[in-house]
């Protein structure tokens, strides 16, 4: 059994839990609510797992802690003004890590998932190929295709409406790689610092997006 390292998913679940009660006093006065369109920028840490397998040469089956940055573009498929939403969205994940003085990088374009309970969330994702790199130095240069590989996303997070055209939200990740039908038994952890920007439809004017309402300490009982 691989020995999990201090920063991981049960880490992150548990803090998701406390936030999520603070949150119940949000809920009725102040939900996130997301508009049809918007793109969402993560960026947090990580731990690669299943080093072993995407990285024959790794000492290890876990790096130590990275940076994991996301860059995705979501659509609301269900009413805005839902308690639940159902959201469809594209986005390109890169996990970064150190093990051993040598740089490791894995990126992969996942489609997501996720259903909102507002304004919490939960996320499901799939990679049909995944990209891998080694090398001393930091970069992006010399990234290869891993053979046979896909990988699955699992993610649970919390937003807050700050004003109309913005979000600011916590989440929590795990990656599963998938090589030549086997399921690996080590995953990759991340906890991000997610923001939403939201397309404005074109209607009402300057500022406002498809969302009915939306929260934020500046606007609390305006």
């Amino acid at each position: 059994m691989p020995k999990l390292a201090p920063f991981s998913i049960k880490t992150y679940f548990s803090l998701l839990s406390v936030l999520s009660l603070f949150s119940g006093t949000l809920v009725g006065s102040s939900c996130a609510l997301a508009a049809r369109h918007y793109f969402e920028i993560n960026g947090g840490a990580d731990y690669i797992g299943s080093m072993d397998w995407l990285f024959p040469s790794a000492s290890g089956t876990r790096s130590d802690r990275g940076v994991a940055l996301g860059l995705g573009y979501f659509y609301n498929v269900t009413p805005s003004n839902r308690f639940v939403q159902i959201h469809l969205g594209l986005r390109q994940d890169l996990l970064t890590a150190q093990l051993d003085a040598v740089q490791y990088s894995v990126t992969a374009p996942l489609a997501v998932l996720r259903i909102h309970f507002l304004p919490l969330y939960i996320s499901a994702g799939f990679a049909p190929l995944v990209m891998q790199r080694n090398h001393p130095s930091w970069g992006l240069s010399g990234l290869q295709l891993a053979d046979s590989t896909y990988a699955f996303l699992g993610e649970a997070g919390m937003m807050y409406g700050i004003n109309p055209d913005l979000s600011l939200g916590i989440q929590a990740g795990a990656w599963l790689l998938m090589q030549q039908g086997f399921l690996s038994s080590n995953y990759s952890t991340t906890g991000s610092i997610s923001l939403r920007f939201y397309i404005k439809d074109g209607k009402g004017g300057s500022g406002s997006t498809t969302a009915p309402e939306y929260s934020g300490w500046r606007y609390i009982g305006k």
